[in-house]
């Protein structure tokens, strides 16, 4: 697993730009690669980074998350659950539908309280 900071091309001077954003680079429990957007502090995303590899680790032994780590699959965006649920690093059952409403703007929490999740 690796942090760093990616290279983007600047769309209107064409210059090659540094992100502001960290990016996670990790190989999962069956070894394909994933990159995911971390934040512009090193320090929130090597956060980011530990409980995904915890994620992993838990994939590999066929383990449950731990209660500390269940706790940070709540709060994590939607977005970034759904990536996991497509990876099979975590059940599919967890990122669920709620008939009627759009989920997708929603935190995992928020998702709960409605029943979704």
């Amino acid at each position: 697993m690796r942090i760093f900071k990616d290279f983007y091309v600047d769309k209107k001077t064409g210059q090659k730009r540094k992100s502001q954003r960290y990016t996670i680079d990790f190989s999962d429990h069956n070894g394909f690669r994933h990159r995911v957007a971390g934040l512009t502090a090193k320090r929130q995303t090597q956060t980011l980074a530990d409980n995904i590899e915890a994620l992993i680790s838990c994939k590999i032994s066929g383990q449950r998350p731990d209660r500390e780590l269940q706790r940070w699959l709540e709060g994590v965006t939607f977005g970034l659950l759904t990536k996991f649920a497509s990876w099979g690093l975590i059940d599919s059952q967890r990122n669920g539908h709620i008939d009627g409403a759009d989920i997708g703007s929603l935190s995992v929490t928020q998702a709960l309280r409605l029943g979704g999740l």
